[in-house]
């Protein structure tokens, strides 16, 4: 097949997963949205920091869990029956064994926290890990196999009916926070038994040397990559709960949790998308660096001007969403967004990285990425919550330069190229700042309902796009023109396929 064709099949693939998870993760994010509004309207911060200080102790012990043996089924070029029992049996056996260290420290691990009751709904916690070490192999493979409709139905399905409708059933039955605690130990029971059906694979459980060893070669470096990757995703989660109390936990995740879902639902594209398709095409280095390009375009062009319109409706958004007693995130909230593209592009250069193989250089990154974070938040708790959010988004800033640094180890990137990209962006956002920050200083719009504040930036930041999307070719040149005639190209053949 023509090298044309083969990048044209393998685009359609990465395009049409990318359009079934994003359209998934859309969908979740407005039931998010809906849940949280509901939810904060009848909790407290510190029950959300008690839901905080129960998912910071599972992303950790998830890391080993795991041992990477799921990216390694993803990027494991000849895959065979053993391969996948084999790693079932390690996913299941270390799910059984830190659900064990779990019920056994959960009284240190509470005191950690200077919160005592959070001894109980750690164990409970912990009772999910077995099944969610199944439901690791099975997404791994419908991962594989670019079973991507599949995956996003089954995340909307399971945070709706899990997660949405238990935890908001308990709130108003006055739970507390085991309305947030119960609600999360469903949708993980939920998940993990749907992608298991879905993937149709036996349960069966075998060990093989030679199995094991392949996969760890490759999970091993994963899993170090992933333990770093643990402290600057939770680094200053960490930090905030045992230096500022529960309470500003919660007040913390909330703003981070705002943050998280653009940031989250592009993530998983990349990763999901991304991962496979460069695993298979890595050796040509040409079409890598050009994805990689239009990759890092597109990110900082959509969340950089999503960015602006968040930073000036942040206010609206907090009182809309979660309320009066919510008002002292705007702040964090804005400066956070000022990290955002950022915090979402080096998704790419570490999909990038992964996807060559060169986990143990994506673990020293993680692990130079954690220091920031962690070493910023500890320096920001002295002025506060504001403190920690100013100096996580600096992290957030300079990890990504430093992210390029390392994504050009492997691949020659021409660096030039970016910092334009970058620069131009900056500018666009620069534009549209000043069209936002003149409908907020009209002396009428303060008067106007939340709604409709919202609503008028969003009709301003609409008009903005329309009117610089012809140009962006211009503008951005071969890396906007290259992802853009391929994604209209794919969407349109695909449209057009369904339609008849």
């Amino acid at each position: 097949m023509p090298k044309s064709n083969v990048e044209n099949s393998f685009f359609g693939k990465a395009f049409g997963g990318a359009v079934w998870l994003l359209s998934g993760g859309i969908t979740r994010v407005i039931i998010k949205t809906v849940v949280l509004a509901i939810l904060a309207r009848i909790l407290t911060p510190a029950d959300f920091g008690v839901l905080g200080a129960c998912m910071t102790l599972f992303a950790f012990t998830e890391v080993f869990m795991q041992l990477g043996v799921a990216p390694a089924l993803v990027q494991k070029e000849n895959l065979s029956e053993q391969d996948i029992h084999t790693g079932l049996l390690i996913t299941v056996s270390l799910s059984v064994l830190f659900a064990g260290g779990v019920f056994w420290l959960s009284p240190d691990l509470a005191s950690f926290f200077s919160f005592p009751d959070l001894q109980a709904p750690f164990q409970v916690v912990a009772l999910t890990f077995p099944l969610i070490a199944l439901g690791t192999v099975s997404g791994a493979l419908l991962q594989r196999n670019l079973k991507f409709k599949l995956i996003a139905m089954i995340e909307v399905s399971s945070y709706a009916f899990g997660y949405g409708l238990v935890s908001v059933s308990l709130a108003l039955a006055q739970w507390g926070f085991w309305a947030l605690i119960v609600g999360q130990v469903a949708q993980f029971v939920l998940r993990n038994f749907l992608l298991f059906v879905a993937s149709k694979h036996s349960l069966s459980f075998h060990f093989d040397v030679d199995s094991a060893r392949s996969l760890l070669n490759f999970g091993v470096g994963a899993t170090l990559a992933r333990i770093f990757n643990y402290f600057a995703a939770n680094g200053d989660y960490l930090v905030v709960g045992r230096t500022l109390g529960v309470d500003y936990l919660g007040l913390y995740t909330r703003a981070y949790f705002l943050i998280q879902q653009p940031a989250n639902l592009i993530g998983q594209i990349v990763n999901n998308v991304l991962f496979p398709i460069l695993s298979v095409i890595k050796s040509d280095i040409e079409r890598v660096i050009r994805i990689y390009q239009g990759g890092v375009f597109l990110v900082f062009l959509s969340s950089g001007l999503g960015s602006v319109l968040l930073f000036f409706s942040a206010k609206e958004i907090v009182l809309l969403l979660l309320g009066e007693q919510w008002t002292s995130l705007v702040l964090p909230f804005q400066i956070l967004l000022i990290g955002l593209p950022f915090r979402i592009a080096y998704k790419i250069g570490n999909t990038v990285i992964k996807a060559s193989g060169a986990v143990y250089m994506l673990a020293l990154w993680q692990f130079c990425y954690a220091v920031l974070i962690i070493a910023g938040a500890f320096y920001g708790a002295r002025y506060g919550l504001n403190g920690v959010a100013a100096f996580v988004t600096g992290a957030m800033i300079l990890g990504y330069f430093l992210n390029i640094t390392f994504v050009k180890l492997v691949f020659p990137l021409p660096l030039l190229s970016e910092a334009l990209i970058l620069i131009k962006v900056f500018v666009l956002a620069s534009a549209l700042s000043i069209f936002l920050y003149s409908l907020s200083c009209v002396i009428w719009f303060e008067q106007l309902p939340l709604v409709f504040r919202l609503a008028m930036n969003a009709i301003v930041t609409l008009l903005f796009i329309g009117v610089t999307f012809p140009f962006l070719r211009n503008i951005f040149g071969v890396s906007a023109s290259w992802i853009l005639d391929r994604g209209v190209g794919t969407f349109r053949a695909k449209f057009l396929k369904s339609r008849s």
